[in-house]
């Protein structure tokens, strides 16, 4: 009697199990025709880095900032685009200037900033809706501004160029607190930094299970 009785309870654990992994992980983490929205923030911040040491003087600066659409056009693979933004600001530098004996003191700021707009695509490894890992690459252009600024002097130098850039996801992990609201983060390489976590949402698509497929 026990015997069956442990027997039904380990059929019935095992129907259980299957039962989840079916409704759990045959689901999609992109379902083809669903929208994905990434909302990120970056680090470090290169652009800071870059002027801190090149005035030695130190630097501040904001993000790197990203916000990426993914659509998912098939079976595990999206493509959309991402828009990031970056800057970076020198903490003063000191001039010490002399003219016909007449000497004064000025104070400059190196500043650089960085704007892209890039296509980004990412093939997702996993088949669990909640869990998903994936890895991508982007390219596109850039935006990257650098200028000197002088605050007791008028006078300032710019420089503006478009430059084409990429970036590669070398593993990204994203989990889903429901079918719509999750958190990611993302490990690379790319002018907005080496990482990169924060909010990501999901809406519509057609959920896929695998006696579809």
């Amino acid at each position: 009697m026990r015997k069956t009785i442990k027997a039904q309870l380990s059929a019935a654990l095992f129907c259980f199990c299957l039962l989840f992994n079916y409704s759990d992980a045959s689901a999609q983490p992109v379902p083809k025709g669903s929208s994905n929205i990434f909302l990120g923030y970056g680090a470090p911040n290169l652009p800071a880095l870059f002027v801190g040491a090149f005035s030695g003087t130190g630097s501040t600066g904001h993000g790197p900032y990203t916000f990426t659409y993914q659509y998912g056009i098939a079976k595990n693979f999206a493509l959309g685009f991402q828009i990031g933004y970056v800057d970076g600001v020198s903490n003063p530098i000191q001039w010490d200037n002399s003219y016909n004996g007449y000497s004064s003191t000025l104070y400059y700021t190196l500043n650089m900033s960085i704007l892209t707009v890039m296509a980004k695509s990412d093939y997702h490894y996993s088949k669990n809706k909640h869990n998903d890992f994936y890895s991508g690459v982007s390219v596109g252009y850039g935006i990257i501004s650098l200028s000197v600024t002088g605050h007791q002097d008028p006078t300032a130098e710019s420089l503006k160029f478009i430059a084409l850039l990429y970036s590669v996801t070398a593993f990204g992990y994203r989990h889903m607190f429901s079918d719509n609201i999750g958190v990611f983060n993302e490990l690379g390489y790319g002018v907005m930094g080496f990482e990169t976590f924060g909010a990501s949402f999901r809406f519509g698509g057609k959920k896929t299970y695998d006696w579809q497929k």
